[in-house]
């Protein structure tokens, strides 16, 4: 079965969006910020073409894993996002 890993966003500055790959395993497989919505698909690796999907690769294995856009947290199961401590956070103080 592949592995999930959820994006989403964890926090807006003034420079755009706090993004995180979070795997349903409880790691963190990078982040970046995007100065809008727009960049996220290609920027956190949701497009096939886009970047950290090798990251995801070392991580989960070669086509073994399924990228989810869940920007505001909605369909990120619980007892994944209580694993890191920042999405948790996020959680908690509404942001998602």
């Amino acid at each position: 079965m592949k592995k999930k890993i959820y994006i989403t966003v964890v926090n807006e500055t003034q420079f755009g969006l706090g993004v995180v790959a979070l795997c349903e395993d409880g790691v963190v497989l990078g982040g970046h910020v995007c100065s809008n919505e727009s960049f996220i698909a290609h920027d956190m690796g949701i497009d096939t073409d886009g970047w950290k999907r090798d990251k995801y690769e070392e991580h989960c294995g070669k086509d073994n894993f399924e990228v989810i856009a869940a920007y505001d947290g909605k369909g990120i199961p619980r007892e994944v996002y209580l694993k890191h401590k920042e999405v948790k956070e996020a959680k908690r103080n509404e942001r998602l």
